[in-house]
């Protein structure tokens, strides 16, 4: 089977544990996802809330060497992606295709030329915020917005061809890039981010950010934290806690708009019936016992960020 996934947190993992890409015990390894046929992966870097904005953009580069260390070792299995047309170069040749993103854009630290940097070390989707309020604006539990900064490190990234990303982000950022999307005509995702209708926790999407996503041509993954997923005091999140979001998001059009974006490497224990990578093709066999019908299920698993990355990374 095919998968592409939007978001994991593994190369921060793979840094602070000394580990390897190919075998780890962590959710995300080579081994692990060789039950898929055709695998790609966005693997995020980011900033632990210790560190400052200033030892963030040294972290990055840092978590970014290391990994560039694994990709170069492992450059026969996995092929690094700058262009939407390097995803079909790196199935081809039967390897992994992995694009890079940054999450929580506060580690450029009120300093634009950085985000150059970033864009040069291979960087293509920049989560804005993460939590509480930064240089960018304000992120979830917040009810900022952005800051001037922030505003411009949004029209950067159109310019450049980094894509913004609004998981984590409060309201009021959401509206002001969605605003500013419409306005420069170019599309925003949302990597990890669950429905609010479903589940009303901060961290997931209203309806109408949803519904801005997708008439922008964006994406929205479907993240496996199980708080984003249901109230885990009441009952365990399971693939049928999944399939809930999955369907509102349907019901709302999104059948070309929704993917999946695990956050892998980045939640604690996954939904029951999820271990790691390995378990996707059980996620797929609960979509096909769902009643999903098969372009459907492979629009979910892969084919709307595949087109995706081929129609906005050139």
């Amino acid at each position: 089977m095919r998968f592409f996934d939007l978001h994991c947190d593994t190369p921060h993992e793979l840094y602070c544990n000394n580990a390897l890409l190919d075998e780890n015990d962590g959710h995300v390894s080579l081994n692990k996802a060789s039950c898929l046929s055709r695998y790609a992966q966005v693997m995020a870097i980011w900033t632990p809330k210790k560190l400052d904005d200033e030892k963030g953009f040294t972290n990055f580069h840092k978590v970014m060497d290391y990994l560039n260390v694994e990709l170069d070792r492992l450059r026969d299995r996995v092929h690094i992606c700058r262009q939407g047309e390097d995803v079909v170069e790196a199935w081809n040749r039967e390897q992994v295709a992995a694009f890079l993103a940054v999450e929580d854009a506060r580690l450029l630290n009120n300093d634009i030329t950085r985000l150059k940097v970033l864009y040069g070390r291979g960087v293509r989707f920049l989560t804005l915020c993460w939590g509480g309020s930064s240089c960018i604006g304000g992120s979830h539990d917040t009810a900022d917005g952005l800051t001037p900064f922030g505003e411009l490190v949004v029209q950067c990234c159109f310019e450049l061809g980094i894509i913004p990303d609004l998981s984590h982000a409060s309201d009021a950022t959401a509206a002001q890039v969605l605003g500013m999307a419409r306005e420069a005509g170019k599309p925003v995702i949302a990597t990890h981010s669950n429905s609010r209708a479903v589940y009303n926790h901060t961290r997931n999407l209203t309806d109408e950010q949803f519904c801005a996503i997708r008439d922008l041509g964006g994406i929205v993954g479907i993240s496996f934290c199980p708080p984003h997923l249901t109230n885990t005091k009441e009952a365990p999140a399971t693939v049928e806690t999944l399939l809930r979001h999955i369907d509102h998001y349907l019901d709302l059009g999104g059948e070309y708009t929704v993917a999946m974006g695990g956050d892998l490497d980045g939640i604690g224990t996954p939904p029951e019936g999820i271990r790691d990578i390995s378990d996707v093709p059980a996620i797929e066999a609960a979509m096909v016992e769902h009643g999903y019908h098969r372009e459907l299920i492979d629009n979910i698993l892969w084919r709307n960020a595949h087109n995706f990355v081929c129609n906005h990374l050139q």
